[in-house]
């Protein structure tokens, strides 16, 4: 099994079907890519410290008005989100050190 912060992680795309004995097989995409790629939010999958989005859903495409092979090839993330630099990598060194992004806020927010 690939590390959370492998870009592997998340499970490849369906491949093209197989032809067999006239016959065509597909195997079924993995449940997380399917919530991935069909998902009504727009989800990027990046890597802030090499500046990349390594894999876009379908709305995140239509949202940022690029295809995703576009996206994950010329698109840096500090040209979606150039104020969020900063934020984006400290975000993935708490990931990276304690599992997890999140703080929760406190009282006054």
């Amino acid at each position: 099994m690939s590390e959370a912060g492998d870009p592997s992680a998340l499970p490849a795309r369906e491949q093209a079907p197989e032809q067999t004995e006239g016959r065509t097989h597909q195997e079924p995409a993995h449940p997380l890519r399917q919530i991935f790629d069909h998902a009504n939010d727009a989800i990027l999958l990046i890597d802030p410290e090499r500046d990349r989005i390594l894999e876009a859903n379908t709305q995140a495409s239509r949202m940022l008005g690029y295809d995703p092979t576009e996206l994950t090839r010329d698109v840096r993330i500090s040209n979606v989100h150039p104020h969020e630099m900063e934020r984006l990598r400290q975000f993935a060194q708490d990931v990276k050190a304690r599992g997890r992004g999140h703080r929760p806020l406190g009282r006054d927010g």
